[in-house]
């Protein structure tokens, strides 16, 4: 059975001069490269099946768009490069 506490922590004013080593956007992107190693490591398919899904999504919709800037209409279906 896990127990918590709280301890009391000593904290001071920073020195004069000194600046903070801390970096919002490069220790938030190795925090969240860090939780996703494991994930790669134990189960691929997700992340990468994500990252798949995605992909196929954008590569449907860009005919979508270009179609409808040339003529202002959402192409059916079966009027899509490579419908069958």
């Amino acid at each position: 059975m896990c127990r918590f506490a709280e301890v009391d922590t000593p904290y001071f004013a920073r020195t004069t001069g000194s600046t903070s080593k801390l970096s919002t956007h490069r220790d938030g992107a190795r925090t969240l490269r860090g939780n996703g190693q494991p994930v790669q490591e134990r189960a691929p398919r997700r992340p990468f099946g994500i990252a798949a899904a995605a992909l196929a999504l954008v590569a449907i919709a860009i005919p979508v768009f270009i179609t409808f800037r040339k003529t202002g209409f959402v192409p059916l279906s079966s009027e899509l490069p490579g419908a069958a």
